[in-house]
């Protein structure tokens, strides 16, 4: 499936400035490893997308899923998009090392405030 946000888009959010040689990318959590290229984020934007798409499906609408698995960067409502991008900034900073942090995977609370408050998830479907 399409990824729900550019690369550049990510970045941006994530105000990250990558060079194109070595070093780690501005901005980025304290002991990172030095990265090259932006292999690390492109993963967590697939990931992020495909994690936002399926919490987003509902049981029995065939039209409503269809829709969802034909989003991409470019069709995508607005708020979704902050949904991704929340997703993305909170696989990032937050790499599944914290104490007390809670359990890993799943949709960020922040990712999930905002699809529900506007209406984009039903809360009956939780």
């Amino acid at each position: 499936m399409a990824d729900l946000v550019t690369l550049e888009t990510a970045k941006r959010h994530l105000r990250l400035t990558v060079a194109a040689t070595t070093g780690s990318p501005a901005g980025s959590p304290a002991g990172s490893p030095a990265v090259s290229d932006d292999t690390d984020l492109e993963l967590k934007i697939t990931q992020a997308s495909d994690i936002i798409r399926t919490f987003m499906l509902r049981p029995d609408d065939v039209v409503w899923n269809a829709a969802v698995q034909g989003w991409n960067e470019t069709v995508l409502p607005d708020i979704v998009q902050a949904a991704v991008l929340y997703q993305i900034a909170d696989m990032y900073w937050h790499r599944g090392d914290e104490a007390g942090r809670g359990p890993a995977g799943g949709i960020c609370p922040e990712a999930e405030a905002v699809l529900r408050a506007t209406g984009y998830r039903d809360p009956a479907l939780a």
